[in-house]
């Protein structure tokens, strides 16, 4: 998980009700910056944390990633690339390294008479394998780029569900 940039431009692709992201203060407005205003409030740490939360957010995000700014190499959204914090945000712990060099998150769930696991794998490149059960089967196999997208994942496989 560790990379030399911890942050990425997203497209526009990848935004839908629920996705988190952060915009650098007073880059979406549309008015043109220069770069040493957005050093100014990189360096001065202006980035605040935002949600989709309807799609009237979309033109201000999409004029953020394709206005001006942004043709200029200074977009004014990040997404922080999923990393050990997002993972144990639901639940995870670090386990170990397993054979291949790989990180191993567990979340166990006590039953009765066994213990249920969930194991998130981490495969690099931003590639990850999830598997859960008694049996510890494969849930899901592929590319995880940030933490809206872990929780989509973590949704479909009825992670949030299981009351175990």
């Amino acid at each position: 998980m560790e990379k030399d940039n911890k942050y990425y431009t997203p497209s526009i692709k990848e935004f839908y009700i629920g996705f988190e992201y952060e915009t650098l203060r007073g880059f979406q407005d549309g008015t043109v910056k220069s770069i040493e205003n957005y050093i100014k409030e990189d360096l001065a740490g202006n980035w605040n944390k935002d949600i989709i939360e309807s799609i009237n957010h979309l033109p201000y995000v999409e004029r953020s990633l394709c206005g001006k700014n942004a043709e200029k190499g200074l977009p004014g959204i990040r997404v922080k690339y999923l990393d050990k914090e997002d993972i144990e945000s639901f639940g995870f712990e670090y386990f170990n390294r397993n054979m291949y060099n790989q990180l191993v998150y567990i979340r166990k769930s006590n039953l009765e008479r066994f213990i249920y696991q969930y194991d998130l794998i981490e495969l690099g490149d931003n590639k990850y394998y999830i598997r859960s059960g008694y049996g510890q089967t494969g849930q899901f196999a592929g590319t995880i780029k940030n933490k809206s997208e872990l929780k989509v994942i973590l949704t479909q496989i009825g992670f949030f569900n299981d009351k175990r």
